[in-house]
């Protein structure tokens, strides 16, 4: 089974007033059962000083994340890697919270839907 890949990009700040986005949703749809997804996105800094990604958090312990770098400098990103397998629920939601050094927005959220193929 070949692992499907897909890309997204989340901007988040360091700098409280430039926060362009903190919660994002990635659809993937007709996966087979019991097969490995890879999704990708980036996460870019939109701020002023250094992002710093202190912690990773996810729904359940089947998924996988690979963060390239956790601090992240003003106007760069890095590639954020979720690999998890689909297993027979038709529809899964898996959750991913990042701890970030930003006071205002301290936790960015990214949801992925993943509906299997009928």
């Amino acid at each position: 089974i070949r692992p499907s890949r897909m890309a997204m990009l989340l901007s988040l700040s360091a700098h409280p007033s430039d926060c362009a986005c903190c919660n994002k949703l990635s659809i993937l749809e007709n996966l087979a059962p019991n097969s490995t997804v890879t999704h990708e996105f980036y996460i870019q800094n939109t701020g002023k000083s250094d992002l710093i990604i202190r912690k990773t958090r996810t729904s359940d312990n089947q998924i996988s994340v690979n963060v390239a770098k956790t601090s992240i400098k003003p106007g760069k990103k890095t590639k954020v890697v979720i690999t998890f397998k689909t297993g027979q629920i038709s529809k899964a939601t898996k959750i991913i919270q990042f701890t970030l050094n930003d006071p205002r927005n301290s936790i960015a959220t990214y949801k992925i839907v993943s509906i299997l193929k009928k």
